[in-house]
């Protein structure tokens, strides 16, 4: 256990208490020293413990380590140890193997991420399919009135033979841009309020497959929508492993 280090010092300067690192030489070890390190952890200051991680064996030891704690956090890594131990323990879902499959009813996507990943998928996607850009102007000017003219043009495309794209994905130089001119709060909530309004219209004429891209985005548009509950299915090679809802619980995608 290693006090003091970068990790540490990042989260204790946004959080409240000390961090500690199991490093890289204990997670190699396997579940029981991660585990072991864990319980050893006996200094009261220290809420906060930082676990190494280089490879995805890595995130499995931790899957394992992890299992009887209450409350763990990080990036969409963490799941894959978590979920796999859990299969392992209970038995993998059938319902998880079709995760992401080719479902019927008519389907929208909608990005909100500006992820250089993402960018360069919108770009691949804009050239297949109708894809329309979010006109931030106009979601400030009057929201209303630009949902409303959203909601008709995706609509019309519904018979379309790829989904058609709203996106307000952009390249940084354009987002500092929009940032600059609107304050970056005030743009991106306009952007959430924008994609929460659209999702519902769209619900309303009968779309059942949204294909959502962004942390936030997919937030807003989830509550939205009433989801509760969502399946991780197989992980793609260009991104996270695409989320579900399980169809016996909602028909919405």
């Amino acid at each position: 256990m290693s006090p003091g280090c970068a990790p540490g010092r990042l989260i204790e300067r946004q959080g409240r208490g000390k961090a500690a690192l199991i490093a890289w030489p204990i997670v190699a070890r396997g579940p029981e020293a991660v585990a072991a390190a864990l319980a050893a952890v006996n200094d009261p200051a220290v809420r906060y413990v930082v676990l190494d991680a280089l490879s995805e064996q890595d995130l499995l030891t931790q899957g394992v380590a992890l299992r009887e704690m209450k409350l763990v956090s990080g990036g969409s890594g963490l799941a894959i140890g978590l979920a796999r131990d859990w299969a392992q323990r209970h038995g993998a879902r059938g319902e998880s193997a079709q995760a992401g499959m080719p479902l019927a009813g008519p389907a929208v996507v909608l990005s909100g991420s500006c992820s250089v990943m993402t960018n360069s998928q919108v770009a691949a996607y804009r050239q297949q399919a109708p894809a329309r850009a979010v006109d931030l102007s106009a979601c400030f000017t009057d929201l209303e009135s630009y949902v409303r003219t959203l909601t008709d043009w995706v609509d019309a495309q519904r018979d379309a033979p790829l989904a058609p794209m709203i996106y307000a994905t952009t390249e940084p130089q354009t987002l500092q841009r929009i940032q600059a001119q609107y304050g970056d709060k005030a743009s991106s909530e306009r952007v959430e309020q924008l994609f929460a309004a659209l999702a519902a219209a769209l619900k309303a004429k009968g779309f059942t497959r949204f294909i959502v891209a962004g942390g936030e985005t997919s937030s807003i548009v989830a509550q939205t929508l009433g989801l509760r509950r969502s399946i991780l299915g197989r992980p793609s090679p260009l991104a996270c492993p695409v989320c579900v809802t399980p169809a016996s619980r909602s028909p919405w995608r």
